[in-house]
């Protein structure tokens, strides 16, 4: 109850630009606690993964509350490459898959037939996360840039911890992240601080490709950074 105020109220329920109900971050739909999830893994249950590689944890963590889950065929392609519409999903089961009233406007003409990134795409844009182009267009087909997921991130958590006191909302999206503890500080001699652990590689910039296991890592990050600030 405590997260779920902490994360719904104040300067995050400003954020929500529609009438789109809102359920609690770091609880998933059948109400099971995101942090409940195993860590500390040494050895990998994904074929394509080593055992003790970088962000086995988060990709463990991300399968085993589904979040982002392993592959069908066991394999958990962490250097694959997500769409928009990937991490639109994705961040929309990491806050528990909250429903979206039915009967409202379609302000986004391309959420697609997939019924659970349509829910996605609708929720992050009640909530001031997602916008369309010109032609009302979100185009969660395109592959996801670490600038494109990291703003989404962003967007999705600062209302909430800005409100709460525990972060300051001056820096843009990825010092933001960084800032937060989200995403891994800039290597020394890097070229700028786009860099994100969205990309599985904190060398790379915010034009490059968000990856599996980047996105496994930011969100299991994430979900560490607010159960530690609500402790």
């Amino acid at each position: 109850m405590r997260r779920r105020t902490v994360l719904l109220a104040g300067a995050a329920a400003a954020a929500v630009t529609g009438a789109v109900s809102a359920g609690a971050l770091l609880t998933r739909g059948e109400g099971r606690s995101l942090a409940s999830a195993p860590g500390g893994s040494s050895s990998s249950p994904f074929s394509d993964v080593d055992d003790g590689a970088d962000d086995l944890d988060a990709m463990v963590w991300a399968d085993s509350v589904g979040v982002l889950p392993a592959l069908a065929d066991g394999t958990y392609a962490p250097s694959s490459g997500v769409t928009r519409g990937d991490v639109a999903v994705a961040l929309h089961r990491f806050a528990g898959s909250p429903e979206v009233p039915g009967g409202l406007p379609a302000l986004i003409v391309d959420l697609g037939d997939v019924p659970e990134q349509a829910a996605a795409l609708l929720w992050l844009h009640g909530r001031g996360a997602l916008w369309g182009d010109a032609d009302l267009k979100v185009h969660p087909e395109r592959s996801a840039t670490v600038a494109d997921a990291s703003g989404l991130l962003a967007a999705l958590l600062r209302p909430a911890l800005d409100g709460e006191g525990l972060m300051d909302g001056a820096s843009a999206d990825t010092d933001w992240l960084q800032e937060a503890g989200i995403a891994p500080s800039p290597s020394p001699g890097a070229e700028r601080a786009d860099q994100s652990a969205l990309t599985g590689d904190s060398d790379l910039i915010g034009d490059s490709d968000a990856t599996r296991a980047g996105l496994a890592a930011a969100l299991h990050r994430a979900n560490t950074v607010i159960v530690d600030a609500l402790d």
